[in-house]
């Protein structure tokens, strides 16, 4: 099996104890700040006393601590405490850490633990006054009984009074083992603006926390309570007696900056909170004033009301036009029952945007170019500081087009990010009648050597509308360290105007719901199905139906389901509750917990991408989650069987969809930028199903997938054209000229001559080289395409992209030669028919494509689109022209040709889309490894698909897609379990040495057992099945040797795909 993957991090969630889901703009205070933590690996011991430098030990009764260089998370080293009986206490600690007050500490460590029964084990961490005198202590815990290393964390806000901080791990009062590695402590940059946000002082012992006030009125009140709060020894209580209450907590006043913006939060639990209709709240409120205390902005933030644990809610606003102070209050508003209020905080979020001049309408040279951006502009594209249209402050940007080939952009380069990290990347946009492929933001993602690893695209709204926003919430890859932010009118007409461009860093994933993970194989029957859920937002959800596997349950009693025409019974763990108030399944904020439905629920042979969909009721938004991730990893480690499921399940799905477009024996395909009727003769699509269905059959050895690719090859042949052509199915103008359907160019032509060459390869028809023949001189012949020599010499030379007719770019005219990505694409053609022909006249035809690409390729390894396009390198044409050469490369070896691969190597940063493809290409030029990224690719893509089947309602796209998918799992060698019993089928009797029937039964049922094994994840039976039965048997049962080492080739693939998942 070839190396294809190398194993990646999965992308995961991080449960933040005691930290809440920040809202946007927050600055994180963690792993991108100092670790203040002395010695956090307990690494060094200098006087080898046992105890790790910068630290000591509190022992008692029985309790003991030492270091252990047998166990450790990292490093060479960790600190055991142990204790013997219930009353054991052992702490290891580092004491006295300078600190200051109002500002926000975290302390995490990777703990391990073996038989701990303890009061408490886990973390803890204290804050001082000058005396060394105690003021709040924190403590987060660990899982008891035994486990595996596991990250914990705390973080609390500091009161006032504050000098120094302690962090302690602690096995207190019980006994068992407990591990500690790694201990890191983080300190904010930000301070909180509140006073007293812990709500723990109240000097005049009055029970109104120092720095508050309340405001209560019919029936209303407030008070300071030890019986609840979140951390520390003490909470905000307010009460309403009635839904005509009235109660607040507030500071007033508090300094603040115009348009600087600023995040707002507190915890916050309730107990029987009824809201009066229509005007009851319960939850956050902020205001804006000006130097005479007038009102300028005030804004509410809900929670949700009846009976919860402990949320975060949170809301983040920009100060307006003449800030100079604030006040914040906590409410209960014409509202009944309790409402706690705990650590809240402000924080000013003067660095949040981390893009340059974000509102664009900053331009100290009046060049109109805002500062720190620059612009892109094509074929009558244009751009502008506008100061007479703007969402805030003082100007925007335009971008305008004057026709269907204007292309316009605003570009802002190389900004610096922490990668694994989430992200929000959002922009407001107007526009005035915009007809385009596209207008939005295009966003690069790149790393440490400005190598690109992801470009995508997020749209906005065509036509004429007023300011709306586009935005999307991203984690960016590990090893992230750049983004690049592109507004864009791409390929149309009419105005755009850009405003408030941001990109804030997130502390968490914000959205609401996941579904992890699910107990469904394909093909299956549950009588009991078990969903695990987690919620990884900041705020309680209610749940009151789901839909999965063509079923929609609602939830009608706390215990029954119904999809309107059967029960299903259900079960709730962990953190699932029944809320009665609401009829809902509630999961608290960071909460997980597990759903068990008994009924009959079938598996379909997709269901590995099956959309489970979550209705939140609060919200009344519909979660999407598709059951895709079975982990990912290479292709020769332990995912290897979760991989190649996953996508044979999606290409499953792809197939069906393919169906609906076949009709008769052609496929009537479709395209994004031609919204027109489907077309039978868009040869990319076509190419791209053969070799989707080509893929297919070697990875399933399923003669029905052979049927298909042979019907595409069949439809690429009978399309080409009397002078040997392909055409675009659509018409197309490019340029200014417009080209009919009718009329044959090299692209098309070049896309047919690509699945042609491998259908012959693979079938061998003699009307396949034929095709191949006429669409070579096409090229090289046919009056008006053929091939033109750029010199007299015959050194260098094109491919004309269409005929010979002028076009006009740039207010330059010219005729049609010289695009770059069709050159390469010939050469790619012309040296896979040398290789078939051994035809010597292709020869200086390709060397003289060879030496105009290397003339007109930048220093930086990219090229111009064409000729009139100097400084123009659209990543889309630069990748298929890196493809292209890697491919004549591979059956050539041309210096040359190697010189431009590994020029394109330094141009990697160069916005690729689809670089994870092209890293693979050139692996081999450069003697690297640089699979790394195409299990995100992969993963990205499957994200891609719709519950149909398709991908985003354009076959070429979808095309492309699957077949990269499949394509990865052939080079690797993969076969599905299933291609054993095509093998099978398609074995005579006459190789059988005797009872062919028995025979075939008795292998059928042997393969039978170890398919169900490895669908259940018995991978070790599945190869000990093989083992003592199924290679056995075929050694001793079939005697014809093609057949035999066949069957054999395809049984032992499979059985290392097994034997890898096992180890």
């Amino acid at each position: 099996m070839r190396p294809l993957f190398k194993k990646m991090a999965c992308y995961g969630i991080v449960l933040m104890l005691f930290v809440g889901l920040l809202p946007i703009g927050t600055r994180q205070a963690l792993a991108s700040e100092p670790n203040t933590a002395l010695n956090p690996g307990f690494e060094t011991d200098i006087d080898s006393n046992g105890v790790p430098d910068g630290w000591d030990y509190t022992l008692v009764a029985g309790g003991t601590a030492a270091l252990a260089t047998n166990l450790f998370y990292s490093g060479g080293k960790s600190v055991k405490l142990s204790g013997s009986s219930s009353l054991s206490r052992s702490f290891v600690n580092q004491w006295y850490v300078p600190a200051v007050e109002n500002t926000r500490y975290t302390m995490s460590s990777w703990i391990k633990t073996n038989n701990v029964t303890a009061g408490f084990a886990g973390l803890e961490l204290v804050f001082y006054n000058s005396s060394h005198q105690s003021l709040a202590s924190v403590r987060t815990s660990v899982t008891q009984g035994t486990h595996d290393w596991q990250k914990v964390e705390t973080s609390w806000i500091s009161p006032p009074g504050t000098v120094s901080y302690a962090f302690r791990v602690a096995l207190d009062f019980g006994s068992g083992d407990l591990w500690a590695d790694s201990v890191a402590s983080f300190v904010a940059d930000e301070q909180n603006l509140l006073l007293n946000g812990n709500m723990e002082t109240d000097i005049d012992n009055n029970s109104v926390p120092d720095g508050y006030d309340y405001s209560v009125a019919s029936g209303g009140s407030g008070s300071l309570v030890t019986a609840e709060k979140y951390q520390g020894q003490k909470s905000v209580r307010l009460q309403g007696s009635s839904t005509s209450s009235r109660s607040f907590a507030s500071q007033w006043y508090l300094p603040a900056q115009e348009y600087k913006e600023y995040q707002f939060q507190a915890k916050l639990k309730t107990n029987g909170v009824t809201l009066a209709s229509g005007n009851g709240f319960v939850g956050l409120e902020i205001a804006f004033y000006d130097e005479g205390h007038q009102l300028l902005q005030s804004a509410r933030q809900p929670a949700n009301s009846g009976t919860h644990d402990w949320e975060q809610v949170s809301l983040s606003k920009k100060a307006p036009a003449d800030t100079a102070f604030f006040s914040f209050r906590m409410v209960l508003d014409y509202a009944s029952g309790n409402a706690w209020f705990d650590a809240a905080e402000a924080v000013s979020l003067v660095n949040s945007n981390l893009l340059l001049n974000g509102s664009l309408e900053r331009d100290t040279n009046s060049d109109s170019i805002p500062d720190g951006w620059d612009y892109t502009l094509l074929d009558g594209g244009t751009a502008a500081v506008s100061t007479s249209v703007f969402r805030e402050g003082a100007g925007s940007v335009r971008l305008s087009g004057v026709n269907a080939s204007s292309r316009a952009a605003v570009n802002q380069w190389s900004v610096p990010i922490n990668g694994g990290s989430f992200y929000r990347f959002s922009i407001e946009h107007k526009t005035s009648s915009v007809s385009a492929q596209f207008v939005g933001f295009e966003l690069g993602v790149y790393n440490s050597s400005h190598q690109v690893i992801d470009n995508r695209r997020f749209a906005g709204s065509p036509g004429t509308h007023d300011w709306q926003e586009i935005t999307v919430n991203l984690k960016l890859p590990d090893n992230a360290s750049y983004v690049a932010i592109r507004p864009f009118l791409d390929f149309g007409s009419g105005d755009v105007w850009f405003d408030n461009a941001r990109i804030t860093k997130l502390t968490e994933q914000p959205s609401p719901v996941i579904l992890p993970l699910s107990g469904l194989f394909k093909g299956t029957v549950h009588d009991t199905l078990s969903l695990k859920v987690k919620n990884s937002g900041n705020t309680r959800s209610l749940l009151d139906t789901f839909s999965l596997l063509g079923k929609t349950l609602a939830i009608t009693s706390s215990s029954q389901l119904s999809d309107g025409a059967s029960s299903y019974s259900y079960t709730l763990a962990g953190d699932l509750t029944f809320d009665a108030a609401s009829s809902t399944i509630a999961l608290n904020n960071y909460g997980e917990g597990t759903i068990e439905i008994s009924g009959t629920f079938t598996a379909e042979a997709g269901a590995l991408i099956t959309p489970v969909a979550l209705h939140e009721k609060k919200s009344n938004s519909t979660i999407l989650y598709k059951l895709l991730n079975r982990g990912y990893g290479t292709l020769q480690d332990s995912t290897v069987w979760g991989v190649g499921q996953t996508i044979l399940s999606s290409a499953g799905h792809f197939d069906s969809h393919l169906d609906t477009l076949l009709s008769g024996s052609v496929w009537k395909t479709y395209h994004g930028f031609w919204p027109t009727d489907p077309q039978d003769a868009d040869t990319n699509s076509i190419t791209s199903i053969y070799r989707i269905y080509a893929a297919m059959y070697d990875i399933t050895r399923n003669s029905d997938y052979l049927d298909k690719a042979h019907l595409a090859a069949e439809q690429l042949l009978n399309t080409q054209q009397a002078n040997g052509g392909w055409v675009l199915p659509w018409d197309y103008t490019s340029f200014g000229a417009l080209r009919p359907k009718t009329e044959t160019n090299a692209v098309n032509t070049q896309q047919a001559m690509l699945g042609l060459y491998e259908a012959y390869l693979r079938f061998g028809k003699p009307e396949y080289l034929d095709a191949l023949e006429k669409g070579k001189d096409y090229m090289l012949t046919n009056p008006g395409t053929k091939y033109v020599w750029l010199d007299t010499a015959h050194t260098r030379g094109t491919v004309p992209y269409y005929d010979m007719l002028d076009i006009t770019i740039n207010g330059v005219t010219g005729p049609a030669i010289e695009i770059y990505n069709v050159d390469a694409t010939a050469l790619n053609i012309f040296g896979l028919m040398y290789n078939l022909t051994s035809d010597a006249d292709l020869v200086p035809y390709m060397n003289g494509l060879i030496n105009n690409l290397k003339a007109v390729q930048y220093d930086s390894g990219s090229w111009p689109y064409g000729w009139r396009l100097i400084g123009e390198t659209p990543a889309a044409y630069n990748f298929v022209q890196s493809l292209d050469l890697a491919s004549y490369n591979k059956l050539h070896g041309n210096s040359d040709v190697e010189d431009m691969l590994l020029k394109v190597l330094g141009d990697l940063g160069n916005r690729y889309a689809d670089f994870p493809v092209l890293k693979k290409e050139l692996a081999a030029v450069a003697n690297l490894d640089f699979t790394d990224n195409l299990l995100t690719y992969i993963n990205s893509k499957l994200a891609l698909q719709n519950v149909d089947g398709s991908f985003l309602n354009d076959t070429r796209s979808g095309t492309a897609f699957m077949y990269f998918m499949l394509n990865a799992l052939t080079e690797s060698g993969y076969k599905d379990p299933q291609a054993l019993n095509e093998v099978l089928s398609d074995i005579p009797d006459t190789a059988f040495d005797a009872t062919p029937a028995t025979r075939r039964s008795n292998l059928s049922a042997a393969i039978g057992q170890v398919i169900t094994k490895a669908s259940s994840g018995d991978f070790s039976g599945a190869v000990a099945q093989i083992d003592s039965q199924l290679l056995l048997n075929i050694d001793l049962w079939i005697t014809d040797t093609a057949k035999h080492d066949d069957i054999k080739a395809v049984v032992n693939v499979i059985r290392n795909q097994f034997a890898a998942a096992i180890y």
